[in-house]
């Protein structure tokens, strides 16, 4: 990381602006030099901005400047921040083309100026990022692979923002010699499905956004760390959450949700990793599968899973293939045999995804009475083998951490083969689970517990490819009924779900549609 001391100009368009852009301005910086000008033509993006990125890269060329800021006359940062530092060392840390903050709309959606850009219609955003993503969704600083898009441009707010000078990009001229980066506001006149024309434009600061992107600029960034409000008839801050939106924009659901829903994992609500094969009880089941001589006989075992393929593994799911759920940490082991590793899996897991959920399934009898630390599982079920079981949940009782008790589960025993009663009748069990067992290999459902039905071992391939073929699968096993492309081992089980278990509402909600679409109205 560069700790050069940067010269940054800092273009304020408009002539009229409040006292705590004022403050803004003199309190911007303690590491840098900003040189802060104002247009004073008008909040025009034509004649103001203009002027000002005119007047930028002529200081440049002159050498006096290596940056260019901008900062909204109707933008408040927070006076205990300097917030142009904040954005420098962002900037710095990734050698980011772009960098800036989100702001949230004035009205009480609580719905942000930042988002995705679809590039094949830029009339409005693909996505539009709410003030619940920002703050609880995403990372702190991310850019559109992050968010789960990496191949559209990420939707800039030029309200407060910084970007390197010293980058070509900035600096390329068109073929008669004209700057090509200039704040443009596209527009055209269509008419609507009510039938009257209307005038419809992009934004100039996603129509820049949108053109960096185009000219290879995709080095862009947008943090939360600095804090500012929006003034307007009232103050907009964005560290706080506000509105109807959490997981999206309601507005622009007709764009994402499909393709969100579409993702190889949208549908599943708990990505399961099993940490080591050990049960503490598992001696005192004679049906558990865990002491099986045949539990690993078709599988490779050559490899154990690691922590960094987990982490990698568990971020892929979030950031690409559309999964939303809970992240747990068992198939036929005991997770708090690894209880050490786990919690720090999960710190690694939620700090490149702030959004990671976890659930807790355990037998309960390793819970300590210390369990404070068990706050961070969102969801904790708890098998009552013996009276140590109810001993966990007492601790957690003292605690008041909620979590459900299975009282003496039955076992049913599923080393036995059960033939199907309806050999076409569909399994719903997809929808609760995907598997990842300790040597990397794949399940579709945890009554599988040879793999005869695994797609492949994580260590072996890509596992978005993996994710792929199990959508693929899916129609065969929960369509309207099951057919000759399921796998083998799934036509061949009795032991077939005909409900959903509902560990997350959304995803269940999610897994209706899609059976509605597909076989008509979903009684599951």
């Amino acid at each position: 990381m560069t700790h050069e001391k940067h010269q940054v100009y800092l273009a304020v368009p408009g002539v009229n602006f409040c006292w705590g852009t004022v403050t803004g301005i003199i309190n911007s910086t303690a590491n840098h030099v900003a040189h802060p000008r104002q247009g004073g033509l008008g909040f025009s993006g034509v004649i103001d901005f203009n002027l000002l990125w005119t007047d930028a890269q002529n200081q440049f060329e002159a050498g006096r400047i290596t940056h260019f800021a901008m900062l909204h006359g109707d933008i408040v940062p927070d006076p205990t921040q300097y917030w142009l530092d904040i954005l420098l060392e962002e900037m710095d840390a990734r050698d980011a083309d772009l960098v800036s903050v989100p702001v949230p709309l004035k009205d009480l959606q609580g719905v942000t100026s930042s988002g995705i850009c679809n590039p094949a219609n830029p009339w409005g955003a693909y996505r539009r990022f709410t003030q619940w993503e920002i703050l609880h969704e995403l990372p702190e600083t991310f850019n559109a692979a992050m968010a789960g898009y990496a191949d559209r441009p990420l939707l800039h707010n030029t309200a407060c923002w910084v970007c390197d000078l010293r980058k070509p990009v900035f600096r390329e001229v068109n073929d008669d010699g004209t700057l090509r980066t200039m704040f443009r506001f596209p527009e055209k006149i269509i008419r609507t499905a009510e039938g009257p024309w209307t005038k419809v434009q992009e934004s100039e600061d996603w129509c820049l956004s949108r053109e960096l992107w185009e000219r290879g600029a995709r080095n862009t960034w947008i943090t939360r760390r600095v804090r500012l409000t929006h003034r307007g008839g009232m103050e907009w801050p964005n560290w706080e959450d506000f509105g109807d939106g959490r997981h999206g924009d309601i507005a622009t659901a007709d764009r994402w949700r499909a393709d969100l829903e579409a993702r190889p994992l949208a549908l599943t609500q708990m990505l399961e990793f099993e940490l080591g094969t050990a049960c503490n009880l598992g001696a005192e089941h004679a049906a558990c599968p865990n002491r099986s001589p045949l539990r690993y006989a078709a599988l490779d075992t050559s490899r154990p899973l690691d922590d960094d393929t987990i982490v990698k593994t568990a971020v892929c799911a979030y950031r690409e293939l559309g999964f939303t759920g809970l992240v747990g940490w068992i198939y036929y082991n005991e997770p708090l045999l690894q209880a050490e590793r786990m919690f720090v899996l999960m710190a690694r897991i939620r700090a490149e995804v702030p959004a990671a959920r976890f659930i807790l399934w355990t037998n309960g009898t390793l819970i300590p009475a210390d369990c404070e630390i068990y706050r961070v599982f969102e969801q904790i079920v708890i098998t009552g083998y013996n009276a140590e079981s109810k001993r966990g949940l007492d601790h957690l009782a003292v605690r008041k951490i909620s979590c459900r008790w299975v009282q003496d589960p039955a076992l049913d025993n599923r080393l036995v083969d059960i033939a199907p009663i309806d050999p076409a009748a569909p399994c719903l069990r997809p929808f609760v689970e995907f598997i990842i067992d300790n040597f990397g290999n794949t399940h579709l459902c945890c009554y599988d517990w040879q793999g005869k039905a695994t797609l492949g071992n994580i260590h072996a391939e890509d596992f978005a490819a993996i994710a792929r073929r199990w959508r693929e699968q899916l129609p065969a096993i929960a369509g309207a009924k099951m057919n000759g492309q399921a796998p083998p081992a799934c036509r061949r089980c009795g032991h077939r779900w005909d409900r959903y278990q509902q560990h997350d509402e959304a995803i269940v909600a999610r897994a209706r549609r899609w059976r509605a679409e597909l076989v008509g109205t979903d009684q599951g």
